[in-house]
């Protein structure tokens, strides 16, 4: 079970990472949640580069665990990825954590032609983002600590509805999606149990993208997009989600269906 004696280190406070500071604190757990853009606490504003002077201007000398769930922006591309876990390593290093939890992505993958993806398939090293993806993750194998990796796909949920995007893709390429609050779900469950874990988290249906609009089409009752393949390079691939089900996760929106319904409520 998680500590209480040290607070536990979310980097990468955002639209994830937020919501997973939230449930921490919710469960009575100390958070130092950091941010890159400025928030009132429990969130920290600080460069990843003096995010040690921070934290000993506070007093802390000890982290219980770390959680990096950082993604790109504007003004952090995908570099921001091994920075961060490079950032990780030397935390937990530094400041004795027992547990680094990292959410990467299924975009490590190199699958683009519809199959099966589970945790062993190959990776993916012919596009730069793949490359820095796949550099982020390996820089944890430095870790002093053990570490569980969440590979995740494509992350929808309130203030961020996919319905308006699908609505429009009559792409024959599959997609895969998790709801934010399976996401912060299974990423608190994972921190609870403190064990070295890689696993995909994604709901159970991969689902078409012309499959999901024609879906939303007939529950608005309005015209299907015309059919399309899907464009060459780009993602198309099915993520199997059966290590995730073998930890004994329960998914709210198990289904894209779930979830849309949920957002049109």
């Amino acid at each position: 079970m998680l500590s209480h004696m040290e607070p536990i280190l979310v980097l990468g406070a955002g639209y994830l990472g937020g919501r997973l500071a939230a449930a921490l604190i919710d469960q009575g757990h100390d958070v130092i949640a950091v941010r890159r853009t400025p928030a009132p606490p429990p969130f920290l504003s600080v460069d990843l580069r003096q995010l040690d002077a921070a934290l000993h201007a506070l007093g802390v000398t000890r982290v219980d665990a770390i959680a990096v769930t950082l993604a790109p922006s504007r003004g952090a591309g995908y570099e921001i990825y091994a920075e961060a876990t490079g950032k990780a390593v030397a935390l937990a290093r530094d400041f004795a954590a027992s547990f680094v939890l990292y959410t990467s992505s299924t975009g490590v993958y190199a699958e683009r032609d519809g199959g099966l993806v589970d945790e062993t398939s190959p990776l993916a090293t012919d596009t730069d983002r793949g490359r820095l993806l796949v550099a982020a993750e390996a820089r944890l194998a430095n870790s002093p600590c053990p570490v569980a990796v969440l590979r995740l796909s494509g992350l929808y949920g309130p203030g961020r509805n996919p319905i308006e995007r699908y609505r429009a893709n009559g792409s024959t390429a599959y997609t895969n999606r998790i709801h934010v609050d399976d996401a912060v779900a299974t990423a608190s469950l994972v921190l609870s149990r403190r064990e070295p874990l890689l696993v995909n988290v994604t709901d159970d249906e991969p689902a078409r993208a012309v499959d999901i609009a024609r879906w939303l089409a007939a529950r608005e009752g309005a015209p299907p997009p015309e059919e399309r393949p899907g464009e060459a390079g780009m993602p198309n691939r099915r993520i199997s989600n059966a290590r995730l089900r073998s930890l004994g996760i329960t998914l709210r929106y198990p289904t894209f269906r779930d979830g849309l319904e949920a957002l049109s409520s």
